[in-house]
């Protein structure tokens, strides 16, 4: 195989979920989706750099094992750990559960503050690989 791999699997699961978090303000994943679509959906974002008509395929992909998926799938995990995104399992014992994601309101706040980076305790943009001043 040559070439490196596409960029949301080369970078951190905290940059991925960085990069990621504004599009639960996108009206496809607004207020809430569910957590398949949602992986499914961001990956074709990933792979295009757009967002396409959203798609829900059942049996999508398995994040454990696809490896465009997970990377997806571990962001969201970081975002859901600093409590910027909050899931809600819907359904009972009679019925399917299926999990639902959404921004919480620190999501919100922090998307409005611009400070998603500093929420994920990342550096802000430019900084890390910044030059000295000669």
């Amino acid at each position: 195989m040559t070439g490196s791999p596409p960029w949301w699997i080369s970078i951190s699961p905290e940059e991925l979920a960085a990069t990621i978090l504004p599009l639960f303000s996108y009206p496809q994943l607004s207020p809430h989706v569910y957590e398949g679509f949602a992986i499914y959906n961001i990956a074709v974002w990933c792979r295009t750099g757009r967002w396409a008509e959203p798609k829900f395929i059942y049996r999508q992909g398995n994040p454990y094992t696809d490896p465009d998926l997970r990377p997806i799938a571990e962001a969201i995990q970081v975002l859901e750990q600093h409590r910027l995104l909050m899931r809600f399992v819907a359904g009972d014992s009679a019925t399917v559960s299926v999990p639902v994601l959404g921004l919480s309101r620190r999501g919100m706040h922090a998307l409005e503050a611009n400070a998603v980076r500093q929420h994920i305790g990342l550096r802000d943009l430019g900084t890390e690989n910044s030059n000295p001043p000669v």
